[in-house]
């Protein structure tokens, strides 16, 4: 294997989405390997701010404490409820997942 004691210099011109790279003589000039100058640069996808990330995380939380409030509200309610509607709380349930009921209840 055939070894190159030349010294050199490698150059890097890093971005927020790529590299570039060369390596580089003594005198600057180019280096060449397998007849191919040694130089070249990497392009990556622009990165993803926190915000996305934070919304999502935020409305995720709220929607899992809206869910809470709710089940509490229905434990401490349960019993005088269904003394005088024993059905209320499974056509609420069911009635969440029709639209029609909520355009009716909102005059959509």
């Amino acid at each position: 294997m055939k070894k190159n004691s030349e010294n050199y210099f490698i150059g890097l011109d890093i971005g927020t989405n790529s590299v570039g790279w060369a390596v580089l003589k003594e005198d600057f000039s180019l280096m060449k390997k397998g007849g191919k100058h040694m130089w070249g640069s990497r392009l990556f996808e622009d990165a993803n701010t926190a915000a996305d990330t934070r919304a999502l995380r935020q409305s995720r939380r709220r929607y899992e404490r809206r869910k809470e409030r709710i089940r509490l509200l229905q434990m401490l309610l349960e019993e005088t409820i269904l003394k005088t509607d024993p059905g209320f709380f499974k056509r609420l349930e069911r009635s969440f997942l029709l639209h029609k009921d909520k355009d009716e209840v909102f005059g959509r």
